[in-house]
């Protein structure tokens, strides 16, 4: 019996943590989070050239080049979450701008968006789904659309 591998995919996960603000009325609360992010990368052409899609420690590099780790992160629309930031900046602790009120479903996209950007670097290999834990039983994931 012969057999094809039609898709190969690899998955890397990494783990890290950022803060943030949420508005609540005429104040705001302070969310610190560990996140688990899991991204599944495919590539049929590398696959079938090299035997291997990406390696898991080239797939790990990338996605911690863009992951926010022990970084406030802040809707660059809202001036005191600016102001913010740059207090913070004053101290050594990095900041990263969304565009928009910050949110796991969001950070997933900013993430996923800027993944893709940094696998422009291996041609052969396309970002097709990607996972931010909060925990055990909960996560939001983002698929890239294939046209």
């Amino acid at each position: 019996m012969e057999v094809s591998q039609k898709n190969v995919e690899v998955s890397q996960r990494v783990e890290f943590s950022c803060s943030y603000l949420t508005p609540d009325d005429n104040k705001y609360m302070l969310n610190s989070i560990h996140y688990k992010f899991e991204a599944t990368v495919c590539g049929m052409n590398a696959y079938e050239v090299t035997g291997r899609v990406i390696s898991f420690e080239d797939l790990k590099k990338v996605i911690k080049s863009i992951i926010p780790d022990k970084m406030f992160i802040y809707d660059k629309h809202d001036l005191n979450q600016y102001l913010i930031s740059k207090d913070f900046k004053t101290c050594g602790v990095f900041s990263y701008a969304f565009e928009g009120e910050i949110s796991t479903e969001r950070i997933l996209e900013e993430i996923s968006l800027m993944l893709v950007e940094a696998l422009s670097a291996y041609p052969e290999v396309y970002l097709k789904e990607t996972k931010l834990r909060e925990n055990s039983n909960s996560y939001v994931s983002w698929k890239q659309e294939v046209k």
